[in-house]
C-alpha cells in the first residue's frame, strides 16, 4: 500500500517540469540494461547503480566532494555493513544515517521472497540494518528494478515503489525525484509530505459522508456472524473508496 496518500503526491506534481535529457539518457539506458539482464548481478554492478541512479540522478554525493558527503558505501551498521547508507557523513564525526540501503541483482526479482541460506528477505534485511541505526528515518532496498521505500514507525506494509524500467517517464521521473532526491529525503521535505499524508487521511476518514460510507464498507468486512474479518479490507481501500 502507498506509504504517502497518493493526493499529497498529485498536488506538490501539478507543476512538474519534464525530464532532463541528461536524465533522460541515464535512465532510458537503466531501463534497457535491466531488460537486457546486464545487471542481474549485485556487486558487479553496485558500483554503476550508485553512480547513476544515486549520484547522478538523485543528487547525492560521495566523500570525494568535499568535507561532507551524503553517500557512503558499505556502511557499519551493527553487526554488519549496510550496501549504502544515505545520511550526512564527515570525517572525525559520527555517522548521521538516515536511510539505509540494501542492494541486490536484478537477478532478485522478489524482494519479499526469502534468500535461499539466509532465512530473511532482502526487506528483513534492509529493516534489521535501520532498526540498528540510530535516528534512522527510512528504509531503502532495490534490486535495481525498482525501489522501494520505507519510514520507521510506519511498518512494512505501507511503502512507495518506484520502477526504474519506466523511471523516464516524465510523472514517474518527478514523483522519484520529489520523494527520493537528496534534496528532498534528507532536508525533511519527505518527511513533511508523510506528516501531511497523516493528516489528510484523519481528515477524510473524519468527513461525516466518508464516516457513513466507510461504515457500509466496513460492514462488507464482517462475517455473517458479525465479526470481522481481517484483511478483507485494509484501511487504503476504505478510506480510498469511500472518499468517491
Amino acid at each position: 500500500m502507498p506509504l504517502i496518500h497518493p493526493r499529497v503526491v498529485e498536488k506538490q506534481l501539478k507543476r512538474a517540469g519534464e525530464v532532463p535529457a541528461a536524465h533522460s539518457a541515464i535512465l532510458t539506458s537503466w531501463g534497457n540494461n535491466v531488460a537486457n539482464g546486464i545487471y542481474n548481478r549485485e556487486t558487479q554492478n553496485d558500483g554503476e547503480f550508485i553512480q547513476r541512479i544515486l549520484i547522478d540522478i538523485l543528487g547525492y554525493v560521495g566523500s570525494s566532494a568535499g568535507d561532507v558527503w551524503t553517500l557512503a558505501k558499505n556502511q557499519p551498521i551493527g553487526s554488519g555493513n549496510v550496501d549504502v547508507a544515505l545520511g550526512v557523513f564527515k570525517a572525525n564525526a559520527a555517522p548521521e544515517i538516515q536511510a539505509p540501503f540494501e542492494l541486490k541483482g536484478a537477478g532478485t526479482k522478489d524482494l519479499d521472497a526469502v534468500m535461499s541460506g539466509r532465512n530473511k528477505s532482502p526487506v528483513q534485511q534492509a529493516w534489521e540494518y535501520a532498526m540498528d541505526a540510530k535516528g534512522a528515518k527510512w528504509v531503502l532496498v532495490s534490486n535495481y528494478r525498482e525501489i522501494r521505500l520505507y519510514a520507521v514507525g510506519y511498518g512494512r506494509k505501507d511503502y512507495e515503489v518506484f520502477d526504474l524500467l519506466t523511471m523516464a517517464k516524465a510523472v514517474n521521473y518527478n514523483r522519484f525525484i520529489l520523494l527520493l532526491s537528496a534534496d528532498n529525503l534528507l532536508t525533511g521535505n519527505t518527511l513533511k509530505l508523510l506528516k501531511d499524508s497523516d493528516d489528510t487521511e484523519k481528515e477524510i476518514a473524519a468527513s461525516p459522508k466518508i464516516m457513513i460510507k466507510g461504515l457500509t464498507l466496513l460492514d462488507a468486512a464482517l462475517d455473517l456472524d458479525g465479526s470481522f474479518v481481517p484483511g478483507k479490507f485494509d484501511r487504503w481501500y476504505v478510506l480510498s473508496n469511500a472518499q468517491y
